[in-house]
């Protein structure tokens, strides 16, 4: 677990650093600020202000524009009661409370902005070329729009994507896309700024790397998949297991090694652990897999060795996870449910639950996948089949906004086939921790791969 409290990236005017402002990324651990995000080898210097005594405590700036000012204590506690002693710790007391008071009031004065998004990169999108039909980067889809089925058969809604950066990259910024669909793997070498959408291979293999022999065991059901640093997971309903990958080659894009997943590990049916594992997630030392059919989620070491579980079947089924993402902040696991239910699991497996306002979603909107900000440690994403939320983690019953998509996305009216089911434009998501100013968010929706550069901004009342 991280000592950092929090962090964000300040544009200036809040730390200083050998006499200038600092720009750049801050934490925070026991009261100092650090430059990063998770080391607290440099320190930053305090500029006194209100705004830095926030930031240094435990509070947040989380005020949500139709929410109401509360404050931490009321008068009630201002009052001394019969029989009170009244000397300097109480009095201290109190004024204590009355400038915790204050620094609500202060907080109060910056309210998240709910004008989303912040920038639309562009959309890889299948587009005709003298050379066929492709994935391009573009900043406005062609009419009608054309699925990436169309691409390959197997690439359809239900896919799910993963998105990392490169280890050594060729080109500054290149990362890799992996598309997982129920029968395979497809992984890209992409790059919005240098126009890259390029394919690098793809298997139906569990052993992708090789290539000979016969009745090698496929994929069956890729119901969830999950990365952390150079590893990857891929859990598979329809084999009853989960396996584990090492991908230092293809996010090295090194030729040499094969640029494939070479397997490092797996869960099989035969060690009786699974019924029907359905979700995965994955930190660096815990793998974390959820069971559908027993409603159990266990902790495994990175040898697949059990650590601990959480069972607690009955709520399960009636509030069934659709997701589950690692937190590497408090190292705790979120887990999403169908009807928006948060339930957040500490390291050992401690549950604290949660329920977002369902107010603010349609009758027929459900929930897909939640993802962390990496620019702000209290900010983070939810998908849902019909739109794409942002919300804070210390204040997340209300959105804080939603995001609008143009018909540089969706089309002119007709252009995307809703195909089965009318109510579904977005499939899944992802973001990878980096140090640019911005989350580099991946929505697989409307057919295509909708790139944004997402900053969370606050509108202040004070002048």
């Amino acid at each position: 677990m991280s000592n950092t409290l929090k962090f964000a990236y300040t544009n200036g005017n809040v730390f200083s650093l050998t006499g200038s402002s600092y720009t750049g990324y801050f934490n925070v651990s026991g009261g100092v600020a650090y430059m990063g995000k998770y080391s607290q080898n440099t320190a930053l210097n305090n500029t006194n202000t209100i705004q830095n005594t926030v930031y240094l405590s435990n509070k947040f700036f989380n005020r949500i524009v139709t929410q109401n000012i509360t404050l931490t204590y009321t008068l009630s506690d201002f009052i001394f009661q019969p029989n009170e002693y009244i000397n300097t710790n109480s009095i201290n007391l109190k004024l204590n409370k009355a400038y915790d008071n204050f620094l609500d009031t202060y907080r109060a004065c910056f309210f998240a902005s709910s004008y989303l998004p912040f920038a639309y990169v562009g959309s890889a999108a299948l587009t005709a070329t003298n050379a066929g039909t492709k994935l391009l980067w573009t900043q406005s889809v062609t009419n009608p729009i054309v699925p990436l089925s169309s691409y390959d058969v197997n690439i359809t809604r239900n896919s799910k994507i993963a998105l990392m950066p490169n280890v050594f990259p060729n080109t500054p910024n290149d990362c890799t896309l992996v598309v997982a669909n129920l029968s395979s793997i497809f992984t890209f070498l992409v790059n919005n700024s240098a126009g890259t959408f390029n394919f690098v291979f793809s298997s139906n293999r569990v052993e992708t790397n090789n290539y000979q022999g016969y009745n090698q065991l496929t994929f069956n059901n890729i119901s969830s998949i999950a990365k952390y640093g150079n590893n990857f997971y891929i859990c598979d309903a329809g084999n009853n297991s989960v396996y584990s990958y090492d991908i230092t080659s293809v996010l090295s894009e090194d030729r040499a090694l094969g640029k494939l997943f070479n397997l490092k590990n797996s869960i099989t049916p035969q060690q009786g652990i699974f019924k029907t594992p359905t979700l995965v997630a994955a930190s660096n030392s815990t793998v974390y897999v959820y069971d559908s059919s027993t409603g159990i989620i266990t902790y495994f070491d990175s040898n697949f060795n059990i650590t601990n579980n959480y069972s607690y079947s009955q709520y399960f089924q009636n509030h069934p996870p659709v997701c589950l993402t690692y937190y590497q902040l408090t190292d705790s696991l979120f887990v999403l449910t169908s009807d928006y239910q948060l339930i957040v699991l500490d390291s050992q497996a401690n549950p604290t639950f949660y329920s977002f306002d369902s107010t603010q979603y349609a009758y027929d909107e459900v929930p897909k996948k939640l993802v962390f900000s990496n620019t702000n440690s209290d900010i983070f994403y939810i998908l849902t089949n019909r739109g794409l939320y942002k919300k804070f983690i210390s204040n997340n019953y209300q959105n804080i906004g939603n995001y609008t998509f143009s018909t540089a996305i969706t089309g002119v009216p007709g252009s995307y086939n809703n195909g089965p089911d009318p109510f579904t434009y977005f499939y899944d998501m992802d973001t990878y921790d980096d140090l640019n100013n911005y989350d580099n968010l991946y929505v697989y929706g409307y057919d295509q791969i909708i790139n944004y550069n997402e900053q969370t901004l606050f509108n202040s009342l004070l002048k």
